[in-house]
């Protein structure tokens, strides 16, 4: 094999870039943003950076970026500031385009303190773990740990475990999956939260699909009169 360099500069979202996985998209999987985003991890809006990747096997990978801690998606940068934000992720991909596919990785970020903001600086960990399983590759559990410390975000540390089920019934496209999560806020004067959701995403349409959602939220951090919440939901996404 050779090693590959793979690099991006100039405007760029890097919450495209780091602790990804199968299911951390809120406008295909889940709805909570417990198992689709990394809640403890400060990523900024869109806005200058530089993220490479280097590949020094076909299945697995080093990336790192730096970021404009400051990103703002309606104007050009803030990089007068000297703010940033920096991320390394090491994964690896066994059984890639194949069924038994994996993907496993470790991300390492910091982020500066924001003056403007009054934001704290802050540092953490994110670690996402996911499998296929079965002989057709279309059972896939996962899990994902982080830890963000300095107060940089609401949410100090998470862990969030679950499966998706990919094509049920034979129908094409369509996943069910159900998750549960802790997470432990950053202010120890509120509770720890617990989420369990279920979903199940079908396609009306090649570009159009349905997906009706029910979450379940144990001692809410943010509503300590209520010991439980049900929230259900139906999204509903077409792509033109």
């Amino acid at each position: 094999y050779e090693d590959r360099l793979i690099y991006r500069g100039g405007k760029i979202d890097p919450s495209d870039i780091y602790d990804g996985g199968r299911f951390v998209s809120s406008n295909y999987a889940f709805l909570s943003p417990a198992f689709s985003d990394t809640m403890t991890m400060p990523l900024p809006a869109p806005g200058l950076g530089l993220a490479a990747a280097v590949y020094p096997s076909a299945n697995t990978y080093i990336m790192g970026g730096v970021h404009d801690a400051n990103g703002d998606a309606n104007s050009f940068g803030q990089l007068d500031r000297g703010e940033f934000f920096t991320a390394i992720e090491l994964g690896a991909t066994p059984n890639y385009g194949r069924p038994g596919a994996g993907l496993y990785h470790i991300t390492l970020w910091h982020n500066d303190k924001r003056e403007k903001t009054k934001a704290p600086s802050g540092r953490g960990v994110a670690v996402t773990l996911e499998q296929e399983l079965g002989p057709d590759g279309n059972i896939v559990p996962f899990l994902r740990y982080s830890y963000g410390d300095g107060g940089a975000t609401a949410i100090r540390q998470t862990f969030a475990v679950g499966l998706g089920l990919e094509e049920p019934f034979g129908y094409s496209s369509d996943l069910i999956g159900i998750g549960f999560s802790w997470g432990e806020p950053t202010d120890t004067t509120l509770n720890d939260q617990y989420v369990l959701e279920a979903f199940y995403r079908f396609y009306v349409t090649p570009l159009t699909h349905i997906t009706p959602d029910l979450q379940v939220i144990l001692d809410p951090a943010k509503n300590p009169t209520e010991d439980m919440l049900v929230v259900g939901s139906v999204r509903l996404r077409t792509l033109f």
